[in-house]
């Protein structure tokens, strides 16, 4: 049995994905998105959160949107507005290559990395 998504935001899985969500809802990645292929920005914001939150709490994908759609405290605070199906999420991963998503991501990362700032560094 798996546990349900109960929204602690003193957890550090939670804090690294508000984080790394407001990475992915700036601007600059809605143009990074755009310069490499994907013309639907909400819907790939929507598809990577998701995937995110799968990853950061090893839990399946259906499981996950059974969550979102079931409760608003989860949407609100991830900023997620529409929830996808987890076919529809499927099919938009596979519909892309994998080239698309790797630029997409190498671009995010160098534009938001502290590379050649002096003292403390973070790095997701």
């Amino acid at each position: 049995m798996m546990h349900n998504l109960n929204l602690d935001k003193n957890d550090p899985n939670y804090v690294m994905l508000n984080k790394i969500f407001k990475i992915i809802d700036s601007r600059r990645s809605q143009q990074i998105f755009t310069s490499n292929g994907f013309k639907n920005t909400k819907k790939i914001r929507t598809v990577i959160k998701t995937q995110f939150i799968c990853i950061f709490f090893d839990l399946p994908t259906e499981f996950v949107v059974k969550n979102l759609k079931s409760r608003n405290k989860l949407r609100k605070f991830f900023k997620i507005g529409q929830v996808l199906e987890a076919q529809e999420i499927y099919d938009y991963l596979q519909k892309n290559s994998i080239k698309e998503y790797t630029n997409s991501v190498n671009s995010i990362l160098k534009h938001f990395g502290n590379y050649k700032r002096r003292g403390k560094r973070l790095l997701l």
